[in-house]
């Protein structure tokens, strides 16, 4: 864990507010500069903005990146809450933000499209700041897909600092910035090298973060425990609730709720450790559940997990790509992994019928929400917000069908 993770936990178990430690944090970046296609994208454009949070000036000479690119900062200062951006080519960033002047750079390697791990260490060698991005999960936001044969549609992940003009900007310099929901793309182009940025805002929503249901394969036996670390720049006061259904048939009924609680009773392991529990009841046989968390803070700001998805107009936002998980009483102990790929009743449907319509001129490539489920004699791992879809090219006809399975980072 880096030095102000560790700090932020502390503070929030002693009830303060915020940060108390001057740290320098990754504050912005722009790694996928916009271009139109068929002209590829110039790397020499991209850079990674430095925000000092405190009123001091602080020395950051012979301060080095070592993940993501390769540069060491020779001889460069933060002014007390000022910014220094480090470019891919000096000169590139001069002549696109030429009012900026905090600058360094000409680094080695790049920002890759689909994400990276951007490292920061100071001049022993020691970890300073850490951020892997992504442009999928809780980076980017579940859209519809375009329209294929037979008016499919399914899901595509979004994100505008994905080549579409934007950078990616901190929303709160003072919570963890680890976290994808910490981030959003830029709302003005280009981002805001230099000055604050263009969605900072010091009241942010609660993080719901690392949100699991167990047992992973429960049996009609069981009840479902699911669990929520919930974040905060106020250390008490939040609030979450669970929202639920069962989606094995391709009418499902309203969502049912239940409290999530953080003191230590109805099925909540610790009281006031932020992690929030809430029980499902057992279900039957089969039985598809289809869950999200929403999480509202002290002032009224609220985040759902799984995020609102946009529908097919691509305006509308909808509490529907959320996460799953079914009932299976059928146990399983051989050798081989057993995958599982779980949707809900309407999509498995709509997966079923793309496969019966695909042939090689339609390649339909819709791709359905679900829960990937790993087991082998290691254990189960669970990754939620999956993606499932026909694939292949010559085999896409085939039965059994291929499909390819993507999980988002």
């Amino acid at each position: 864990m880096f030095m102000k993770k560790a700090l932020f936990a502390i503070v929030c178990l002693v009830g303060f507010i915020g940060a108390v430690q001057a740290e320098i944090v990754i504050n912005e970046f722009l790694f996928h500069p916009a271009h139109v296609i068929p002209v590829p994208e110039d790397p020499r454009r991209e850079w990674i903005e430095l925000h000092n949070t405190e009123a001091s000036v602080a020395v950051l000479t012979n301060w080095q990146f070592t993940g993501g690119i390769s540069f060491t900062i020779t001889n460069a200062t933060l002014p007390p809450r000022g910014y220094l951006i480090v470019a891919a080519d000096v000169g590139t960033f001069k002549t696109n933000y030429p009012t900026v002047t905090n600058v360094v750079g000409n680094w080695q390697g790049g920002l890759a499209n689909g994400g990276e791990t951007i490292e920061l260490s100071d001049a022993g060698g020691t970890p300073m700041d850490k951020v892997r991005y992504a442009t999928e999960g809780e980076w980017g936001r579940r859209v519809r897909g375009p329209v294929y044969y037979g008016n499919f549609r399914g899901w595509k992940w979004a994100c505008p600092a994905d080549g579409e003009g934007a950078s990616m900007e901190l929303i709160n310099p003072f919570l963890p910035n680890e976290y994808g929901q910490a981030w959003t793309s830029s709302s003005v182009a280009n981002g805001t090298p230099g000055a604050p940025n263009s969605v900072l805002s010091p009241d942010q929503a609660p993080l719901v973060l690392d949100v699991h249901h167990s047992p992973s394969v429960p049996t009609s036996s069981n009840t479902v425990t699911v669990t929520a670390l919930i974040v905060d720049e106020l250390p008490v006061g939040s609030t979450a609730t669970l929202y639920w259904r069962d989606v094995s048939t391709a009418s499902p009924l309203a969502f049912s709720t239940r409290v999530m609680r953080d003191d230590g009773s109805n099925g909540d392991a610790m009281a006031l450790d932020r992690i929030f529990s809430a029980v499902i009841p057992a279900q039957p046989n089969n039985t598809i559940v289809q869950f999200y968390v929403d999480a509202v803070d002290s002032m009224g700001k609220h985040r759902t997990w799984p995020a609102p998805a946009y529908e097919t107009n691509g305006v509308s936002l909808g509490q529907t790509a959320n996460a799953l998980y079914q009932v299976d009483n059928s146990g399983y102990s051989g050798p081989a992994p057993l995958y599982r790929l779980i949707m809900t009743a309407a999509e498995r449907a709509e997966l079923t019928s793309i496969w019966s319509n695909d042939n090689l001129s339609r390649v339909i490539d819709a791709e359905m929400n679900g829960t990937f489920v790993a087991q082998d004699a290691n254990g189960i791992e669970v990754r939620y917000l999956a993606g499932f879809r026909n694939r292949g090219h010559g085999s896409r006809t085939r039965t059994p069908h291929n499909v390819r399975v993507n999980v988002p980072g």
